[in-house]
């Protein structure tokens, strides 16, 4: 757990994620006054120990208000660990801080928590598809539309009907969303990667293509948490 250089540590409830992280105790058993009090230390994690704790809430979902103090914490720890799995990503930054050089180059908080839930998504999504799970270019199910940068159309598919999933994914960004950039190219090969783009043109994108196909993002859900499809 991250500590100061006098060697204390950073957590006002350090005891509270020693015993999430050790698996000595179930997430939903927190009480919620302990849950309040330990979210405002998910700032001071690293992607690592966001990732355990995360997982070790995977099967806690409720909308009861009794649990709200839980959904909170969570929430927010979706948050940090989506903004710094962007930070991870993008040139110039590694495992440790981001420095105040490359932070200044950074887009909105905002942005990079949708970048990190983005790659998160597709990542997943291609690990489903790539497995021979056939899903319907054009069923309209699910929240990510395929559609190719060249063709204009959904993606290919295989003789067996699966989508044969591109490695790179352009998302469009909007004029204020991250300023001096239109767009972000999102790699989900086996080396993963964030690129932004200062502009849409075919050249700049093909730069970064090296004649791969490109899909583009295209977020057509509706709703909120559960409910959002």
């Amino acid at each position: 757990l991250p500590r100061r250089p006098n060697g204390s540590s950073m957590l006002l409830q350090s005891f509270f994620f020693e015993r999430l992280l050790r698996d000595k105790v179930e997430f939903r058993s927190l009480l919620a006054n302990d849950v309040l009090a330990a979210q405002g230390d998910l700032k001071h994690l690293k992607l690592e120990h966001l990732l355990l704790v995360r997982m070790g809430a995977m099967d806690f979902s409720t909308e009861c208000r009794t649990h709200e103090a839980h959904a909170n914490f969570l929430a927010t720890l979706e948050r940090n660990l989506f903004e710094q799995l962007a930070q991870r990503h993008l040139p110039g930054s590694s495992a440790e801080t981001v420095t105040s050089e490359t932070d200044s180059e950074l887009p909105r908080k905002q942005v990079l928590q949708r970048l990190g839930a983005l790659l998160t998504l597709l990542v997943g999504t291609a690990g489903v598809l790539n497995a021979g799970h056939p899903l319907s270019p054009n069923s309209g199910s699910g929240s990510l539309e395929l559609r190719s940068l060249d063709e204009g159309s959904a993606g290919a598919t295989d003789s067996t009907g699966c989508v044969e999933v591109p490695e790179l994914w352009l998302l469009p960004l909007g004029i204020d969303e991250w300023p001096g950039h239109r767009a972000v190219m999102i790699s989900t090969g086996t080396d993963l990667w964030l690129r932004a783009l200062a502009a849409r043109e075919p050249s700049e994108v093909s730069a970064l293509a090296v004649d791969r196909r490109v899909a583009v993002v295209s977020d057509r859900a509706q709703g909120t948490r559960r409910e959002r499809q």
